[in-house]
């Protein structure tokens, strides 16, 4: 028989273990920088390839694999922001700026 010493360790380690694996796997999420350049990227392609769902999703993956993203990560993210309408203004502000910042780029090049 296992004694309650036995028990509550078993228990503790178990515990443990469900809390590490929540804090590393849990409701992971982009940084708000990376998802700013994911989106910037996102925007531009679509814009560049078109809005069709073939053309959607080989965009998507192809940023995924340049961001190091997973599809739950992203969809972890998209739910962040839909939380609060805030976050999203806060974000396209920021993703105007990066924009804005990349044309200027882009111009002093030519």
């Amino acid at each position: 028989m296992i004694g309650k010493k036995n028990l509550f360790s078993i228990a503790f380690f178990l515990l443990t273990a469900i809390i590490i694996f929540y804090i590393l796997f849990a409701d992971q999420k982009m940084s708000e920088e990376k998802f700013i350049l994911f989106y910037t990227d996102l925007i531009i392609a679509q814009d560049s390839l078109g809005n069709d769902l073939q053309s959607n999703e080989a965009i998507r993956k192809s940023l995924f694999e340049k961001y190091d993203v997973s599809e739950s990560e992203y969809q972890n993210t998209l739910d962040y922001f839909n939380q609060k309408s805030e976050r999203w203004e806060s974000f396209f502000g920021k993703v105007i700026e990066h924009l804005e910042k990349r044309q200027a780029e882009n111009l002093k090049k030519e």
